[in-house]
Order: C-alpha cells, then sequence, then structure tokens
C-alpha cells in the first residue's frame, strides 16, 4: 500500500475527511479492486489492534495481581508478560488471513451522517424604535424573569467524572512498597488519588508517558484537580493520533475541557462527533450537555 493511500484511509476511519472527500475515498473503493482491498485490510487490522490492546491492558492487570500473589504466598512469577502480546500478536494473525480467505470482496461501511452545522444561529431582526411618535423609554418584556443561562463552568461540574472501566479495576496493594510508577498509576487513580497518580505519571519511563492509553487517564487526573487546560492539550493529541483504545472516549473528555474554557462552539462540534460514535460510555450525558448549549 502506498503512504499517500494509507494516510488518506487513516483520516477516513478517523472521520477527519470532508463529505467530497469522503465521497471520493468510497467512489475510488468502488472502481478499484486493489484500493478497495487495502481499504478492508487496514481497517480489520486497526479494529484487532484495538481488541488485541484491551485485552492485553487486562492480562497484564490481571498477571500483576497474580504476581503479586505469588510473591506473598512465597511463589514464582508466572507467564512473561511478552507471551501473552505474542498470543496476541499471533490471534491478529489468524483473523487477517480468515478475512482474505473468507470475504475478499467486503465493501466500505456506509460513511457516517455528516456532522451538522452547529455554528448556524438564527438572528431576530433588530427592533426599530420611532422615535417621532413616543418619548417613553422602552422596557424589556417579562423583565421579572429573565432568561436563566446555565454557566459553562457549571455544566462542567455536573457532568464531568474521571474515566472509569473494568480494564482499570484492579485490586488496591498499598501494603506493596516496590510497585512500579505505572502500577501507581493505575492504583491511585482507581482510588480516586489524584495527587498521587499525577506524582506517579510524572516519574514513569518517557517511552510509558508517550503511550496514549495513559496519556488518557493522565488528562482524566489532571480534569479532577481542576487543569482543564493542559487537559485539553493531551487529548487533542489522544483523539488524532487514534491510538489509544480510548481514542473515542477522548472527544466527550475534550468537549468538557472546551466548555470549562468559554470554547462553546468546539465544544459543541466534539460532542456532536462523540454522538456518532454508537460504542461509548457517556452518551446520555452528551445529548444533555448539547441540549443546554441550545437552549
Amino acid at each position: 500500500m502506498e503512504q499517500i493511500d494509507q494516510s488518506l484511509i487513516e483520516r477516513y476511519l478517523a472521520n477527519e475527511l470532508t463529505l467530497s472527500e469522503r465521497n471520493a475515498v468510497e467512489r475510488r473503493a468502488q472502481d478499484d479492486a486493489q484500493f478497495r482491498k487495502d481499504f478492508a485490510e487496514y481497517q480489520l487490522s486497526i479494529e484487532a489492534i484495538k481488541l488485541s490492546e484491551r485485552d492485553a491492558l487486562k492480562n497484564r492487570f490481571r498477571q500483576r495481581d497474580k504476581m503479586l500473589d505469588q510473591k506473598n504466598n512465597g511463589g514464582r512469577q508466572g507467564t512473561p508478560f511478552y507471551m501473552l502480546m505474542m498470543t496476541a500478536a499471533a490471534v491478529i494473525s489468524i483473523l487477517v488471513a480468515w478475512y482474505f480467505l473468507y470475504t475478499p470482496d467486503r465493501t466500505i461501511d456506509e460513511a457516517k451522517n455528516e456532522t451538522r452545522d452547529s455554528t448556524f444561529l438564527v438572528q431576530n431582526p433588530p427592533v426599530v424604535i420611532d422615535t417621532l411618535k413616543t418619548n417613553k423609554p422602552v422596557q424589556p418584556q417579562n423583565p421579572s424573569r429573565p432568561k436563566s443561562v446555565k454557566p459553562m463552568q457549571q455544566i462542567f461540574a455536573e457532568n464531568f467524572e474521571a474515566y472509569k472501566d473494568e480494564t482499570m479495576d484492579i485490586a488496591s496493594r498499598s501494603d506493596e512498597e516496590d510497585l512500579t510508577p505505572t502500577d501507581k498509576l493505575l492504583l491511585n487513580y482507581w482510588e480516586g488519588n489524584y495527587k498521587e497518580a499525577q506524582v506517579a505519571f510524572n516519574n514513569m519511563t518517557p517511552k510509558d508517558r508517550q503511550n496514549d492509553n495513559y496519556r488518557f487517564i493522565y488528562a482524566n487526573v489532571l480534569m479532577s484537580l481542576n487543569k482543564t487546560t493542559e487537559a485539553g492539550l493531551i487529548l487533542t493529541g489522544v483523539q488524532q493520533n487514534h491510538k489509544s483504545i480510548y481514542a473515542s472516549e477522548s472527544r466527550f473528555y475534550l468537549g468538557l475541557c472546551n466548555l470549562k474554557a468559554g470554547k462553546i462552539e468546539e465544544a459543541r462540534k466534539n460532542l456532536e462527533a462523540y454522538l456518532d460514535d454508537q460504542d461509548v460510555q457517556h452518551k446520555e450525558k452528551a445529548k444533555k450537555i448539547l441540549a443546554a448549549l441550545n437552549e
């Protein structure tokens, strides 16, 4: 696959193309059998990688607990982590091979509905006062009942909650003194000790600090500590890289950071894009926030 084609397919799957560009990609996939095959192979690889990363993360947590239990009981370490990764790679290879043996003519999924243009606002016509007929001051309508506009910070406070799912649920090992900084990040994050989690992240290796899964968790730590500006920059990178298993959820939390900063249109754009994804955790919250913004 040529580099330009790979970049085009990546942007298509990340929903970063305009409607005309998406239509062009789909027409090419219909007319060009090789491009259609490359597209299907790349899309399947991305889906398989996401599944394997999630399973690997779960296995890492289970393996760590098993190792700690064996240590407490005088046992030895279990299966090394790299063996789990080799197993996941083998599963991915089998899935790709099966796909091309049995479904060689798979077509591209229908494009998602175009995100509506939320910048179009209906403006009321200006009120013209005939000063020749009256000198009476113009009184506002219903002065005793002004329209209530909920502050953006209040909307943020009502809807923010640090993201958690079963992959992060690990047993507390507060009596262990030899935990790695990565383990300490996960433990303190799960238990709501966000200052300790921040320290643990800063003590991680440079490679681990660049991992988008841990960066997403760290962004939630910063939001919990009311550092939404820095968190927003991290979430923007996570969302654009599209390598994290939390890439979809990053849009919701980026939208919350936009709200806190008063960037209403950016918040609306991210929340609407978030709702386009079916497998997300905070769908009802996103709908509630958009309804409040449209009042």
